[in-house]
């Protein structure tokens, strides 16, 4: 899910981007490091969730759809989702301020 807690958690639509297995070198195709489910029994786990979001697809949905199909990404991940939304949506300018902003914030 890409929407914000808060309303993922007051709302029954959140915004989501859809996963794929179609490797292409687009910006928008941002690759996810591969999930394993540790609750198997077997020492590597099965693989829950594999492949691309899909920045391009990006759609808003209805909660009930998802039937638990969440996980949790790394920071490195969210960033990179970050940034591939920020350049699709024209809105890399903005991304690229609030970065710098972050980064003085954290040298002080």
């Amino acid at each position: 899910m890409l929407s914000n807690t808060v309303s993922n958690i007051n709302t029954s639509i959140v915004v989501i981007a859809p996963i794929t297995h179609t490797q292409r070198d687009y910006p928008v195709f941002v690759p996810i490091k591969e999930k394993k489910d540790a609750t198997k029994k077997d020492a590597t786990g099965n693989i829950i969730l594999t492949g691309c979001a899909d920045i391009s697809a990006i759609c808003a949905i209805s909660s009930y759809r998802l039937a638990g199909l969440v996980c949790d990404l790394s920071s490195e991940g969210l960033k990179q989702i970050d940034a591939a939304i920020a350049c699709h949506l024209d809105l890399m300018h903005n991304y690229n301020t609030v970065l710098k902003v972050a980064e003085d914030k954290k040298t002080r």
